[in-house]
């Protein structure tokens, strides 16, 4: 069985008053840690969140002007590491190609 992935999200001033009306709206209000201890050796303050929430927060970020950084944790005693997609741009087939991450011939191989 797989380790279920654990969303946590440092926010900054009203980003972090919006999160805390958000989730006492949804009776959630014992899910915020102080000084957890992270992967780069940094203690923060973290909000434990559920993924949904942290698409709405992505989907509302530029127009409530929200700041954040979305960590996450893979199995419940896990490192705190930041979540490298967040803002990660998506790849056109010829930088994907570039990078190396598809082969070319591929798609041609299955197609014949």
């Amino acid at each position: 069985m797989a380790a279920k992935k654990t969303w946590l999200v440092e926010a900054a001033g009203l980003t972090n008053e919006a999160i805390a009306a958000e989730l006492a709206a949804m009776q959630q209000t014992e899910r915020f840690h102080r000084d957890v201890l992270c992967q780069d050796g940094k203690k923060r303050d973290l909000w434990d969140v559920d993924y949904s929430f942290v698409t709405k927060l992505i989907k509302n970020e530029a127009n409530l002007k929200l700041k954040f950084k979305v960590f996450c944790r893979d199995s419940p005693h896990g490192p705190v590491r930041l979540w490298p997609y967040l803002r990660k741009a998506r790849q056109t087939l010829a930088q994907a190609l570039e990078k190396g991450a598809v082969k070319r011939g591929v798609a041609d191989s299955q197609s014949a």
